[in-house]
């Protein structure tokens, strides 16, 4: 999970437990973006007199001021005043009201920390890659990070079957970014997260040339693998733009970030290989 502040804004860790994170929000407007979730946890976001349940991957933003919780991908359970409410994709609630009721909002309408959160998630997954690129080369053994959570020498077969990432330096990019420790992750913007081995095989490993037969039996020639060249920075079409949940429009950048990453085991993000983007 990554949670960011726009401008002016402050708030308070309740409870920092992977499973069951708890935040206060006091002032200001936060957008949080759940790349995966555990099945077993859930994100907890208080606001004035709301309480905002998150247990399912997805884009969401909570304002102080008027006090609402809007769910652009996702769903959130929210509770005001003892009354409950499920709010799906495009709804919001009203946090300082007499009852939770959910309703429409234009998921268009955005502002400067709408913009500059996915622009932050666009740089997150450029940065993914050339540092899963770098992950791969550190070996399989006990140095990589990842090795302690079984995704590679025991590649699915370790404590922790799903992503279960860790944090990589990119020093390209001059930032840390997450890279997953088993197959590949999907942002609620559309960026997609590479683990090692994942990256490695869909852009890295050279492919088998086959040629032609060099004897007379007809049978065809043993494969070649030619050298792959490729820059110190990665491959950089990895990551290619999926359709933006917030207009596009130049925006001043909002000050403040906070990232948890939430340490999840869900099936969601393990699609195909597919040419991913630009990122957090």
């Amino acid at each position: 999970m990554f949670f960011r502040l726009g401008e002016n804004s402050s708030f308070k860790m309740i409870s920092n437990r992977l499973i069951d994170t708890r935040v206060e929000l006091l002032t200001g407007s936060a957008v949080m973006e759940i790349d995966d979730m555990a099945k077993e946890a859930s994100v907890t976001i208080l606001c004035k007199d709301g309480t905002i349940t998150l247990s399912k991957a997805g884009l969401y933003r909570v304002d102080s001021q008027p006090a609402q919780v809007k769910v652009y991908k996702g769903s959130a359970d929210v509770a005001v005043n003892g009354q409950n409410a499920a709010v799906g994709a495009g709804k919001m609630v009203q946090l300082d009201g007499a009852v939770a009721m959910a309703e429409k909002f234009n998921i268009a309408d955005t502002d400067s920390l709408d913009r500059w959160s996915h622009r932050r998630a666009e740089v997150l997954a450029n940065a993914n890659v050339s540092a899963a690129k770098q992950a791969h080369y550190g070996g399989y053994g006990a140095s990589n990070p990842c090795a302690t959570y079984g995704g590679y020498g025991g590649y699915n077969n370790g404590p922790f079957m799903k992503p279960w990432g860790t944090w990589g330096y990119n020093p390209y990019y001059g930032m840390g970014t997450y890279i997953p420790c088993n197959g590949t992750l999907n942002s609620p913007y559309g960026y997609r997260y590479w683990s090692p081995l994942a990256v490695y095989r869909a852009f890295y490993a050279p492919r088998p040339v086959y040629g032609p037969s060099m004897n007379t039996g007809g049978f065809g020639g043993g494969p070649s693998y030619p050298t792959m060249g490729s820059t110190a920075g990665g491959y950089s079409g990895t990551v290619a733009s999926a359709p933006s949940v917030s207009a596009s429009a130049p925006a001043a950048a909002s000050s403040g970030s906070s990232a948890a990453s939430s340490a999840g085991s869900s099936s969601a993000g393990h699609g195909s290989a597919a040419a991913g983007g630009h990122g957090r």
